[in-house]
């Protein structure tokens, strides 16, 4: 309700049309116009005259007289690195850190839970020219010369802690935030495996912050915009299936009606309306996009498909099922670069270290060369597990591996005493969702 359909939208463009002032132009106020333009034109030219040097547009002429390329102007940076301190001025604080109102204030409305716990103090930005303060699932800033202080976000603020750092030439580390995971599992948790089915990718992390996990029937997203909300992937769409244009709804008693514009939707039958009522919600399905067809050139199955899944009905057993398009969508788009087709027996894995004894803040970086048959495995990539001294893990999405088979990344320093032994792994996800993984270890030790 409330959408507009596309003849009443094509029948508003003629009255729009007709309604539309015209404007009479006469000789004469061309006339008028014309002279005034002239002498403005003169007046603008003689100031640009006194005011220019000589040459002063020669540089963008080359020896040709062809115009050259402009060069846009370096960013402006501060002489003299503005103070975080002198942006605080009242007695907030978050977790201890003091902040100005304004960041406090935008911290409490989107929420603690949602934000996580802070990672660094509010300081000042150089590169960016603005004050930022990073949290666990989010960044907050603000721009330097802004007088209104206008807070904006940061995609997942643990990532942007690490990936601002140096990479000397590999891939930075991009630690997957607890905040998210926690997240997807309390999503799974409450739906359970009859509606997502069985996990087969558990985090998928892309370049621009969102975070990915693929079921058989169901393919969760969090943006980095929306970092405390589930974005249900349209899985018909994106696997081609048509949506139906809307239907009037039809004297049956054994289908509900879904109305979506103009009297118009989809009938819903009453054992696919059960399932969604008792083991989901239409948060989780989406709106209905199709009647009910069916799903298999045998006409075995009746299947009635929604904006984020489809559900099927096997007429000999009467079982109603989510459709695995998670499976459909994870071959088509994912199976190229997280999974290698044969059995585990076939794969190989070989992973070592940058340094088998580091400082503790120096950067590791962990390799891993992929092959199956002893050939090179190319766009593949696994998972990095590394156990921290307090017991925690530590889970990065590691590179596709190169031309050699091989994924290279950078992971941040670890603080901890000396001779301190650091466990990690690295894991091949398979489509049945079983693991092969290979540990191995190093030492943080600080030569006195």
């Amino acid at each position: 309700p409330g959408k507009v359909s596309t003849r009443r939208r094509q029948s508003i463009w003629p009255e729009y049309i007709m309604h539309k002032k015209t404007v009479h132009v006469t000789s004469k106020t061309l006339l008028i116009a014309a002279f005034f333009l002239v002498i403005l034109s003169v007046v603008s030219i003689a100031a640009l005259a006194q005011s220019a040097t000589p040459g002063a547009f020669m540089p963008l002429v080359n020896k040709d007289g062809a115009p050259e390329e402009a060069v846009a102007p370096a960013p402006t940076v501060p002489s003299v690195a503005p103070s975080a301190a002198a942006e605080i001025t009242g007695e907030a604080s978050i977790h201890g850190y003091p902040v100005p109102d304004y960041i406090y204030q935008y911290y409490q409305q989107l929420g603690p839970e949602v934000a996580g716990k802070p990672l660094t103090e509010f300081r000042y930005n150089a590169q960016f020219n603005r004050f930022e303060m990073l949290f666990e699932n989010v960044g907050l800033y603000v721009a330097a010369n802004d007088p209104l202080h206008t807070v904006r976000m940061l995609p997942l603020g643990i990532q942007r802690a690490f990936s601002e750092r140096g990479s000397g030439g590999r891939e930075e580390a991009i630690p997957i935030s607890p905040g998210i995971i926690r997240l997807f599992d309390q999503v799974t948790s409450r739906l359970g495996k009859a509606v997502t089915g069985n996990q087969l990718v558990p985090l998928a992390m892309e370049e621009n912050g969102s975070a990915t996990r693929i079921f058989e029937n169901v393919v969760m997203k969090v943006n980095p915009e929306t970092p405390g909300r589930i974005a249900w992937q349209p899985l018909p769409e994106l696997l081609g299936i048509p949506a139906q244009k809307p239907v009037p709804a039809v004297k049956d008693s054994r289908f509900t009606f879904y109305q979506l514009d103009n009297l118009l939707g989809h009938n819903i039958p009453l054992e696919f309306w059960d399932f969604i009522r008792n083991n989901a919600d239409l948060t989780v399905t989406g709106e209905p996009i199709t009647e009910i067809f069916y799903g298999d050139p045998e006409q075995k199955i009746i299947r009635q498909c929604f904006k984020h899944m489809c559900l099927d009905y096997v007429i000999a057993s009467g079982e109603i099922r989510p459709a695995a398009l998670g499976t459909d969508y994870y071959r088509r788009f994912y199976q190229a670069g997280q999974q290698i087709a044969g059995a585990p027996a076939s794969v190989s894995i070989h992973i070592w270290e940058a340094q088998a004894a580091i400082p503790p803040d120096d950067l590791q970086v962990i390799y891993a060369r992929i092959a199956q048959d002893n050939l090179p495995v190319i766009n593949l990539q696994p998972l990095l597990e590394v156990t921290l001294p307090d017991g925690t893990r530590e889970t990065y999405q590691m590179p596709a591996s190169n031309a050699e088979g091989i994924s290279a990344l950078q992971i941040p320093g670890i603080q901890a005493e000396n001779s301190t032994i650091i466990p990690y792994q690295v894991c091949l996800l398979f489509v049945d969702a079983s693991r092969y993984c290979v540990a191995d270890q190093y030492i943080i030790w600080n030569s006195p």
